[in-house]
């Protein structure tokens, strides 16, 4: 898989998943969990990926997650691209961010 990401935009980094010619980063959390915890996944996962998938089982809300995001794409500082973000709970991944298909 890594010798795949020659030349693309995520050459150096390691990405945790293809799914259908699209790489996403898992991001997990070491216990105890905490709100601020799910700010730093998706700090380190758009590091690898702009896709991204959280361990979200503690049942933090998709609203304050949404909000993360899009406060985010609003910091000046912030340079790269969220394209799509899902969360991991009770054994589903659910889509709570991301561009719409054409």
């Amino acid at each position: 898989m890594y010798t795949s990401l020659i030349g693309t935009p995520y050459e150096r980094k390691c990405p945790d998943l293809l799914i259908d010619g699209m790489f996403y980063e898992y991001e997990s959390f070491v216990r105890p969990w905490s709100k601020k915890k799910v700010g730093r996944m998706l700090s380190h996962g758009l590091v690898q990926s702009d896709r991204i998938i959280i361990d979200n089982s503690n049942g933090c809300s998709h609203r304050y997650i949404v909000n993360l995001i899009e406060n985010r794409l609003h910091d000046r500082t912030f340079h790269g691209e969220i394209n799509e973000v899902y969360v991991y709970e009770k054994g589903k991944i659910i889509k709570i961010w991301g561009k719409k298909k054409r």
